[in-house]
């Protein structure tokens, strides 16, 4: 399979906010932080029916409907993080 530069790159964004949610929900709360949105949700019945959708759709395609999904999922979920946690 054929994975452009462009979509590494771009899942090593969203890997990189996800890690800095991650961070910064541990400082201010002390513990791990998850946060259930609906728009992660999304994002995880993306990615288990992504392999299904390669037989007709182009992964360019595919891949750019779910990190432009993941990509809003992750800022959603830190600005939850940093709304909703005290300040120390």
């Amino acid at each position: 399979m054929d994975v452009p530069v462009w979509l590494y790159i771009w899942i090593s964004v969203i890997a990189v906010i996800k890690l800095i949610n991650i961070a910064i929900g541990f400082i201010r709360q002390n513990k791990l932080v998850a946060v259930h949105s609906v728009i992660n949700k999304v994002t995880g019945v993306l990615l288990f029916v992504f392999p299904l959708t390669l037989a007709f759709i182009d992964l360019r395609y595919s891949a750019l409907c779910i990190c432009s999904v993941a990509t809003a999922a992750a800022a959603y979920e830190g600005y939850l993080i940093v709304a909703r946690s005290p300040v120390k």
